[in-house]
């Protein structure tokens, strides 16, 4: 399994790519100018003799906002523009302010900083997948992926400070209920995870400025790029209106129907799941992770689950969304 710490303070890597003074504003109402230099894999910011470095993980979001503060003289601060990154995983926040000279500068310049910012997560996250094409057909030999939709690798934020890459499977309604598998690899020998979805899991995309996460059932996903965050979220939501309208399980010639729709969805987007600059991981790798890696009780357990829930596809074939987490913005 691969898996990658996303632990704060790790060292920055290279030359920056940009460099320059901004404001930051703490949730201690204290404002101070600070210089914040742009890595390929993260942030430093500093300011008289102390640094303070913050790592991008695919789990950052970067976005607008506007300035609030309970205390300040909000006139004086009326002309800056703000931006923040947040550290999803961890439930942490640094913002950011640009003051320009004139309101037309300083926007250009909080655009300028978001734009490179969100680059730099984009490279991270698509640094950490293993070369892979999506899948929609199943394994000709592995009985539990027959029921198959749509398959490839996502991103699992395991911890605030873990990301695993994880073979992930959507699967066809049956029951009042879908199923979406994670693996271990494409192999889909080692089952880790077993996720039922029903009419009412929660699918949301997150709130960033080219952003490709997303969560289902509160666990956080990331895609390689926005076209695969949007492929995989409108065929999850398409399994979610079948199980709402309590629809037929799918005979194998649904099933065909199904896969030809997701084909034609993927031979539309396919100029944009191609990532355009191919570099070594960008964080770390960790040697741990948050399921077992190793075929174990508990793994043949959930084998188990999945093949049982595929019996009875066999069987009845034979008879016929910002909710914005609380915040904190540490002072540096």
């Amino acid at each position: 399994m691969l898996s990658y710490s996303a632990e704060e303070e790790l060292p920055m890597r290279g030359k920056p790519i940009r460099e320059g003074e901004l404001w930051h504003l703490s949730t201690e109402d204290v404002v101070r100018k600070v210089h914040v230099s742009l890595f390929i894999n993260g942030l430093s910011v500093s300011f008289e003799t102390k640094k303070v470095l913050v790592p991008l993980s695919p789990f950052t979001l970067v976005r607008n906002c506007k300035f609030q503060a309970a205390s300040f003289d909000v006139k004086e601060f009326a002309d800056f523009k703000i931006f923040k990154v947040h550290l999803h995983a961890a439930n942490r926040c640094y913002f950011f302010g640009v003051r320009g000279s004139t309101l037309l500068e300083g926007e250009e310049e909080r655009s300028s900083w978001v734009s490179d910012i969100s680059t730099a997560i984009r490279l991270v996250t698509q640094s950490l997948f293993p070369p892979f094409r999506i899948a929609c057909n199943p394994l000709a030999a592995v009985d539990g992926t027959q029921k198959r939709l749509l398959a490839g690798y996502l991103l699992h934020s395991d911890s605030p400070c873990l990301v695993s890459a994880l073979y992930c499977e959507l699967q066809a309604h049956n029951n009042g209920k879908a199923m979406f598998v994670l693996y271990e690899n494409e192999n889909c020998k080692v089952p880790v995870k077993a996720m039922a979805l029903t009419a009412d899991s929660t699918v949301a995309e997150k709130l960033g400025i080219n952003c490709s996460c997303f969560s289902v059932d509160q666990r956080d996903f990331s895609s390689r790029t926005l076209s695969e965050r949007k492929l995989w979220l409108r065929a999850i939501s398409n399994i979610k209106v079948k199980l709402a309208n309590a629809a037929p399980t799918p005979s194998s010639e649904d099933l065909e129907h199904y896969r030809q729709a997701v084909k034609e969805q993927l031979h539309q987007i396919r100029t944009s799941l191609q990532c355009k600059i191919r570099t070594d991981a960008l964080l770390p790798p960790s040697i741990h992770n948050t399921f077992q890696s190793t075929v174990s009780p508990f793994n043949m357990d959930l084998w188990a689950e999945i093949s049982g829930y595929h019996h009875g596809y066999v069987e009845e074939e034979e008879e016929e969304g910002e909710s914005v987490p609380a915040e904190r913005s540490p002072a540096l």
